[in-house]
């Protein structure tokens, strides 16, 4: 009789260890790196003129000037990702395009003035 109750108390400890480290293994399996999304956004124009940015990376409070083609890529753990570039040359096309964790995410193209605003998921 004692050697059933044993029997049962250490088939329960296994079940419990199981489940907590199946738990354990689950949850470490994320798609996202430690940092968060990984967003990649490249950012090109048609002529030389100035184009002022925001919203890429570290630059989002301060902003950042380009010619030409920037690209950059960070991590975020934002829902959302609004980038914003624009241009004095109303003959200026200004396109946008944004990856997220490697997966194309979004175009959007214009003169002047181009914003994009996007739910990371």
């Amino acid at each position: 009789m004692l050697n059933n109750k044993n029997n049962t108390f250490i088939k329960r400890v296994f079940l419990i260890v199981w489940i907590i480290t199946l738990c354990i293994g689950v949850s470490s399996c994320s798609d996202e790196p430690d940092g968060g999304k990984e967003v990649r956004v490249l950012i090109e124009a048609n002529t030389d003129s100035p184009i002022r940015v925001s919203g890429v990376g570290e630059s989002s409070q301060t902003g950042l000037v380009i010619r030409r083609k920037f690209e950059n890529t960070f991590f975020t753990d934002r829902y959302s990702l609004s980038i914003e570039a624009r241009c004095d040359d109303p003959t200026t096309l200004i396109t946008i395009s944004v990856w997220v964790n490697k997966k194309f995410k979004t175009k959007v193209f214009g003169n002047s003035l181009v914003t994009t605003g996007d739910y990371l998921k």
